[in-house]
């Protein structure tokens, strides 16, 4: 039979093999202290019951079902096993808890990243990916000020990455601190003019300060550097009636 475990890892292998296998054992326990094993075959429309099962069980929040069928199942958890020996072997190994923590990242197991980045700034807290990455974390669990704090440093260790203004910017919108979110994408959209979503973002923080021409500015710019941005169309429609109410 196949069962569940607290082990994150053995939890993954016995996720597969329930996604993998074409039958589910059900073990039976009689009173007489017998046992014996039930075999119940899926069959093609039973698996999809058992699919729609997992998508639905509110429990399972670390692993996606339907990842589990891939190829990439083998050669991403590989990745993860080989950090982690490495983790094993050298303790001190700042660049494999950091590429640890992104893997947890990506598979949106927050509180191990969240531990992997902390460690690997704590043995080199030089590198500002480190920083820029535990930002993330920080964002996705959507603790604001800690993200802040951690781009702060990122940017103090890399002037011109872009991307740390851009997401600073959006921690200080989503903390509706705009004037300080206009700041950081006009730096982002310094070091690259020709990103439109930095601009959009732009125009949307001026909206929330209730200038809509500079917002439909803003917008006028995404819309030249991506014609095909709805959202920059409806953005800008809105501050042209506001514009026009007022």
């Amino acid at each position: 039979s196949i069962t569940l475990s607290s082990d994150f890892d053995e939890k993954i292998i016995n996720y597969k093999l329930i996604m993998a296998r074409d039958f589910i054992d059900i073990a039976i326990n009689y009173e007489n202290g017998r046992r014996s094993i039930l075999a119940i075959g899926k069959d093609v429309e039973g698996q999809k019951i058992f699919r729609g099962i997992y998508e639905k069980w509110s429990s399972i929040k670390d692993i996606k079902p339907h990842s589990l069928e891939t190829e990439e199942f083998e050669t991403t958890y590989k990745i993860k096993d080989g950090y982690s020996n490495l983790i094993k072997i050298n303790p001190k190994d700042a660049r494999a808890a950091y590429e640890r923590g992104v893997f947890w990242l990506e598979n949106e197991l927050y509180e191990k990243a969240l531990s992997d980045f902390t460690e690997a700034i704590k043995l080199n807290g030089k590198i500002a990916d480190y920083y820029f990455y535990r930002a993330a974390v920080w964002s996705r669990k959507n603790i604001f000020s800690n993200a802040i704090d951690d781009l702060n440093e990122a940017i103090k260790l890399d002037p011109n990455k872009k991307l740390a203004y851009y997401n600073r910017g959006n921690a200080w919108y989503k903390l509706r601190v705009y004037d300080l979110a206009i700041d950081d994408f006009t730096k982002a959209a310094q070091l690259s003019p020709n990103d439109a979503q930095i601009y959009y973002n732009l125009g949307v923080s001026w909206a929330a300060k209730r200038d809509d021409d500079k917002a439909i500015e803003q917008f006028s710019k995404a819309i030249k550097l991506d014609p095909l941005d709805s959202d920059s169309y409806f953005n800008r429609a809105n501050s042209l009636a506001n514009k026009h109410e007022s």
